[in-house]
């Protein structure tokens, strides 16, 4: 098998995860998680998703499931959307899209799509408004982020919690 067919064969990690409020907000603490999805599959077989919710009071649930060929198809099409929405170089700074949501879409070890912003005391106020013009963000790459959030949700059988 050539490097190339390894490569293609790789499986994708789309990571999401919710927080309560605050995700790009400066403040001394930063922002609680409130649930995680993890999806790891290859177009060609099947997937494996993990979904984790938090509560206010620190316990979390932990459930694992198969994803069927359809769903999986799915969420593959959604991820190719969200891959074409601004994202920055690198994590950290404001939540560009507003929906207290981080994304990462990966294959292997290589970052392909993300939006990870960061929170607490390492994140200036100002920094919202700079990155949306720098980075050309509008009000329909907002909607759109938020759709494609919702609809990964939705088919891999999750209620959307945005």
């Amino acid at each position: 098998m050539s490097n190339h067919e390894e490569k293609h064969d790789e499986p994708i990690t789309i990571s999401l995860a919710k927080y309560h409020s605050g995700l790009g907000r400066p403040g001394i603490i930063g922002p609680k998680i409130s649930s995680a999805l993890v999806i790891t599959g290859t177009p060609t077989g099947g997937a494996q998703v993990v979904s984790h919710d938090y509560k206010e009071n620190g316990e979390s649930s932990v459930e694992k499931s198969e994803l069927s060929a359809q769903a999986l198809a799915t969420v593959f099409a959604l991820v190719k959307d969200i891959q074409k929405l601004p994202s920055r170089d690198a994590p950290g700074g404001s939540d560009i899209y507003g929906a207290n949501t981080s994304v990462e879409v990966r294959q292997g070890r290589k970052i392909l799509w993300g939006h990870s912003p960061g929170g607490g005391c390492g994140v200036s106020p100002d920094d919202e408004e700079e990155e949306v013009a720098a980075l050309g963000v509008n009000d329909e790459h907002k909607e759109s982020f938020v759709s494609i959030v919702g609809d990964i949700f939705k088919a891999v059988g999750k209620k959307d919690k945005l």
